[in-house]
């Protein structure tokens, strides 16, 4: 049902498609954490692009904002099935997406962690 990530062809792909092949796996993500949250009873947070879009008229100030919703959102969903996503500070969640080249890689791990969760809990 979830879609798991591969840190290597996010980075490849990314640097390969100019940044579009990124903007579609924060997309997939979205969508993916928002089913999870669902599951679970967490509140949804917004799509990407709007949230880019909105970034863009605030001078990125929602980008930021968004940003610290999503992350939020991956603890509380590492939280609700023991996922064990590190690290559990939203704050140094939202720093390590902005280490070159290694967030890639975060990303994907934190993600393919919580899919794991999700896929195993919904097994049962």
């Amino acid at each position: 049902m979830y879609k798991r990530m591969s840190g290597v062809k996010f980075l490849i792909l990314s640097i390969v498609t100019f940044g579009i092949y990124a903007l579609v796996m924060w997309i997939s993500m979205t969508k993916q954490h928002n089913l999870m949250a669902e599951s679970v009873g967490e509140k949804k947070i917004m799509s990407f692009i709007p949230a880019v879009l909105l970034g863009c008229v605030t001078l990125g100030i929602y980008t930021i904002v968004w940003y610290f919703k999503f992350f939020g959102l991956v603890s509380k969903l590492s939280d609700a099935k023991n996922a064990g996503v590190t690290p559990g500070n939203t704050f140094v969640k939202v720093i390590m997406t902005f280490i070159p080249i290694y967030s890639y890689f975060w990303m994907a791990g934190a993600h393919n962690k919580l899919v794991d969760a999700y896929e195993e809990k919904a097994a049962e």
